[in-house]
């Protein structure tokens, strides 16, 4: 399973990456919007997990730009510096904001989920 995780935390996204290659995902890295999108054309990944808050193009402007010009399928899992999991609705979709000290073992299971 392609997994794409944006963040412009390096640390955050070394951890992400052992976490997850450990599982048995191939894993592209980025720290910006920007990044992503080249990944998305590039690798159609089958989830994305992004920080909200990015340089250049933020997770939310991204998934925005995704939904609405594109036929990708993968999905998004937002991620915040927040210690409390959030909540919001965009394009008719309930979409929870995971706090980064939780992410991994909330998400995993997800990621299997059909």
């Amino acid at each position: 399973m392609g997994l794409l995780i944006l963040n412009d935390d390096k640390s955050f996204l070394d951890k992400a990456k052992r976490y997850f290659f450990k599982r048995g995902f191939q894993i592209h890295l980025g720290d910006n919007g920007v990044d992503g999108l080249v990944y998305i054309v590039n690798y159609q990944p089958d989830a994305i997990i992004t920080n909200v808050n990015l340089n250049a193009l933020s997770g939310i402007d991204l998934y925005c730009l995704v939904k609405s010009k594109s036929s990708f399928s993968g999905k998004f899992y937002f991620i915040s510096e927040k210690n409390d999991d959030e909540e919001f609705d965009f394009y008719n979709e309930r979409h929870k904001i995971y706090s980064e000290k939780t992410v991994f073992n909330r998400i995993l299971p997800l990621l299997f989920q059909t």
